[in-house]
């Protein structure tokens, strides 16, 4: 298509969880938006939001303004008319910084957004923020925030990419906001880290929700020994900024998975890359959606949209004999 690199937001909704549909919104448009051929025959029959890289869409229940009620944060052209980043950057040339050095793993980078939208389709321009941590942060992973009823404030889950002697690596970080309102981040330093593996286990992002008395983080790891695999591992903190811990094991990189990959042949055999907090279902089970890949993370792989579940509650779990406190 010639539009490799480039990636959009979609929207799909479903009334039981399990069937989806993906309506025409006629928001975005393929042509306009400069994509090739293949993509640009949509023009605006299709399901795109906006042209955005690792754009997590949050339900705010806190924020009193129902026309704020959707929030989403990540690398996102919402100023643009086109709702994309243009060949020429019109529209979102002011979202557009230099590398951060001749060593980075891109050779640009974009300032993330942070907007809202009464529907979470419709996002207004005079709802929407410009904001950018500087480097080594960087936007295009899942950025996930909640609002923490216990400290007041919203707490945002992003990754930061640092520039080693071994290389290019990943690490999770966290921060929260300084004030009450989903603006008030403190974007004068990169979020500080809150879990890191090593050159070959690192880690890629973490979904961070509160749970109970503790906090609870699904953190993706990329396995560089293994075939570029993804894994998904439980991680636990009694506060957001930590210290993080993974709920069985020493360290993040030989921690076991908590959503295993899928055998040999499998949608998931290799990646599993967490969506959104898990949530207690009518069924009382905690359901759990997710994208899986079938092949290596930087290679051809499909990615599938995939759901597991687990007992209320069931995150963790002791057994054995004696006394346990």
């Amino acid at each position: 298509d010639g539009t490799r690199g480039r990636y959009a937001l979609l929207y799909a909704n479903s009334t039981d969880g399990l069937h989806w549909e993906k309506p025409n919104l006629g928001i975005f448009d393929f042509v306009k938006a400069g994509f090739g051929p293949e993509l640009g025959k949509l023009g605006t029959a299709n399901n795109a939001l906006v042209e955005g890289d690792g754009v997590g869409v949050y339900y705010d229940k806190h924020d009193p303004d129902p026309s704020r009620r959707y929030k989403a944060i990540g690398d996102a052209c919402w100023l643009s008319p086109t709702l994309a980043f243009n060949a020429d950057m019109s529209g979102c040339e002011n979202l557009y910084v230099p590398a951060p050095g001749a060593n980075a793993p891109r050779t640009k980078r974009f300032h993330g957004v942070i907007a809202s939208s009464a529907d979470g389709l419709v996002f207004h321009r005079d709802h929407v923020v410009n904001v950018s941590w500087p480097p080594p942060q960087k936007w295009d992973t899942h950025n996930n925030v909640f609002f923490d009823e216990t400290s007041q404030s919203y707490v945002v889950t992003t990754r930061n990419i640092p520039v080693e002697s071994t290389g290019v690596e990943r690490e999770t970080s966290l921060t929260r906001s300084v004030g009450p309102r989903f603006e008030d981040f403190d974007f004068s330093q990169a979020p500080p880290v809150i879990m890191r593996g090593n050159i070959s286990h690192q880690t890629y992002a973490q979904v961070t929700f509160p749970w109970l008395d503790v906090y609870l983080g699904l953190v993706m790891v990329f396995d560089s020994d293994t075939g570029d695999e993804v894994h998904c591992r439980l991680t636990f903190a009694p506060t957001p900024e930590g210290p993080w811990k993974p709920v069985e094991g020493d360290n993040v990189i030989d921690a076991p998975d908590f959503l295993p990959l899928g055998g040999p042949g499998a949608f998931d055999s290799h990646i599993i890359f967490a969506g959104a907090s898990p949530f207690r279902h009518d069924s009382g089970a905690e359901w759990m959606y997710y994208m899986g890949g079938n092949g290596p993370h930087d290679g051809a792989r499909n990615s599938s949209f995939g759901l597991a579940t687990l007992r209320p509650d069931g995150f963790a779990s002791v057994r054995g004999r004696g006394v346990f406190r």
